[in-house]
């Protein structure tokens, strides 16, 4: 399996390490520093996906465990609309997937503390980088939040790039959340406690389609 780009000096370093205290001290010594490389390989495990087709669609950005489904009220980009949030354990891929067709209307980083991921203010206190993409006029921000063990968040878009659903745009390193703040134009389609797939489970359904299978 591939893996990201940006993993790969942590695995060369492992290995590096471990070929040093083989030669000096013998394979007992050794065999740590290769498990940890390999662990890191697997972390950095970058799988190929196949986004399900479909404009109404909005997929998740990550893969992880949806800890929140709440609606929210007064935010700037999201009116009346619900925020999912999704936990990423060190167990999860960690590559973040756009989860709309359309461009990037604005990105935001925002230092801050490294509090456990999975508690409810860490996705205000905590260092962080939000992407708003905008399809038609209705945006979704997606916020990358940084954990107790992630030091790094990683984002290769830039403003007014176009995007498809499903694309990769960047990754956090070492445990995190992703917090989808999606319009009241999208019906949800998860529950807490579901498991997400980036790029491939849907997260919600624009309510225009719905309304057509229903009727």
């Amino acid at each position: 399996m591939p893996i990201v780009k940006d993993g790969l000096l942590y695995v060369a370093a492992g290995v590096s390490a471990g070929l040093a205290v083989f030669y000096l001290a013998g394979p007992a010594w050794a065999s740590p520093f290769f498990l940890a490389a390999l662990f890191t390989a697997w972390f950095f495990r970058d799988p190929r996906r196949s986004p399900p087709s479909g404009d109404d669609l909005l997929l998740s950005p990550a893969d992880g465990r949806v800890i929140r489904v709440e609606p929210v009220n007064g935010d700037p980009e999201v009116s009346r609309g619900t925020v999912v949030s999704i936990f990423m354990s060190i167990f999860n891929v960690h590559v973040n997937r756009c989860p709309i067709t359309g461009s990037v209307s604005d990105i935001r980083y925002h230092r801050g503390r490294f509090k456990a991921a999975f508690k409810e203010d860490a996705g205000d206190c905590n260092e962080r980088n939000e992407v708003i993409f905008e399809k038609n006029g209705a945006r979704v921000r997606c916020v990358q939040i940084a954990g107790l063990v992630a030091r790094r968040i990683v984002c290769r878009l830039s403003r007014s790039e176009a995007v498809e659903a499903g694309q990769k745009y960047g990754l956090i390193k070492f445990g995190s959340r992703v917090d989808v703040y999606i319009p009241s134009i999208y019906v949800i389609a998860v529950e807490k406690g579901e498991k997400t797939r980036g790029g491939t489970t849907v997260l919600a359904r624009m309510k225009e389609a719905v309304d057509e299978k229903e009727a």
